[in-house]
């Protein structure tokens, strides 16, 4: 949705216009707006010079979230009544591998925030920790059965094409409630950040069920919002500085080698 037209024709007389970085991730160009509300990560000073608006820089990130930790949803999932307690009896998926025996990487950004470069950074990684399983999501309950099952495959053959078994690839349906789907995902060691388009909401999601995020800043305004998200948390080292170090962190991380990213991880899983 855009909300240009809106204030080219409506809001023109307000003496201060501004634009938040959630559905355009870049300046606006557009003389009738003053100001940009950024942090100085998702817009770093050099980066800014460029823009048409001065930026409003927030003290943590930019993206803000009304803040649902695990135990929030659980309320909210056990107040939702019966649906939510049938969901939660089919969690895990029958075709899941025990996941007491196994750590649980997961990716849950739209099937469109995916790409090849994406899956072959994955693919070193996954090759590189053994048998961990990665949770993705395809837009199941938004999509067409039929298209549904289409992306199944697909992603299972592009996995295969990379010598990554098919199975490692986990799904699951869509969560019927907002509380179920926060109550499922402490079931994940790790949330995968997308690189090109980043994790927005996802991010927030996975970090407010205290699941921490492992991404890379990078090199455009769409990109950094999770590594600002894990910064304002406390978890830095979870954003890490180049694609190489994003997949050695994730690959340490599910054979459990201590190392930075594995000290933040901890810190932002501490609400588990």
């Amino acid at each position: 949705q855009n909300q240009l037209v809106l204030l080219a024709r409506r809001c023109a007389a307000a003496p201060v216009h501004a634009s938040w970085l959630r559905n355009f991730h870049g300046s606006m160009e557009a003389s009738f707006i003053q100001y940009a509300v950024a942090d100085r990560i998702v817009l770093p000073p050099l980066e800014a010079r460029g823009w048409a608006e001065a930026p409003l820089l927030m003290p943590h990130a930019h993206l803000v979230s009304s803040g649902l930790p695990a135990d929030a949803a659980a309320a909210a999932a056990a107040a939702e009544g019966a649906a939510s307690a049938a969901a939660a009896q089919k969690w895990p998926p029958a075709d899941w591998p025990p996941l007491a025996a196994t750590r649980l990487a997961c990716s849950l950004n739209r099937l469109d925030k995916l790409d090849p470069s994406l899956l072959d950074l994955w693919r070193g990684a996954l090759l590189r920790a053994g048998g961990v399983p990665l949770w993705l999501a395809t837009g199941a309950g938004t999509l067409a059965d039929g298209t549904i099952a289409h992306a199944h495959r697909a992603l299972r053959a592009e996995a295969l094409a990379r010598g990554v078994a098919p199975r490692r690839l986990l799904f699951a349906a869509r969560a019927p409630t907002a509380g179920d789907h926060l109550r499922r995902l402490p079931a994940c060691d790790v949330a995968l950040d997308a690189l090109r388009w980043g994790a927005h909401a996802t991010a927030l999601d996975a970090l407010g069920a205290s699941v921490g995020v492992l991404t890379a800043r990078g090199g455009h305004v769409a990109s950094r919002t999770a590594a600002s998200l894990v910064d304002a948390l406390g978890a830095p080292a979870t954003a890490t500085a180049s694609l190489r170090a994003y997949a050695d962190a994730f690959a340490a991380l599910m054979r459990r080698v201590d190392g930075p990213q594995a000290a933040a991880l901890k810190a932002a899983n501490r609400g588990r």
